[in-house]
């Protein structure tokens, strides 16, 4: 997978979890404490001033009732 790729799939993975905690019932404040992480770093996150680590991110999907998963790519076929 390209850096690009990456970058991207990132990017997108991101932006979901930044508008599901925007969407959420919840604060952040009450977010981060579930989580058990910072409240600043929640606030940091959403307002796209730091990232947030895969664990980290698990955690707060967690929370949110959201799973973080590997989902195997369907096989192209050929000529395609």
């Amino acid at each position: 997978m390209s850096k690009a790729t990456l970058d991207k799939w990132g990017a997108e993975v991101t932006k979901a979890l930044q508008q599901a905690i925007r969407d959420s019932d919840l604060s952040q404040n009450e977010i981060a404490r579930r989580a058990r992480i910072d409240s600043g770093m929640v606030c940091r996150f959403v307002n796209s001033e730091r990232g947030m680590t895969l664990a980290t991110a698990a955690k707060v999907a967690d929370v949110l009732g959201l799973d973080l998963r590997l989902v195997r790519k369907s096989k192209q076929r050929k000529g395609r």
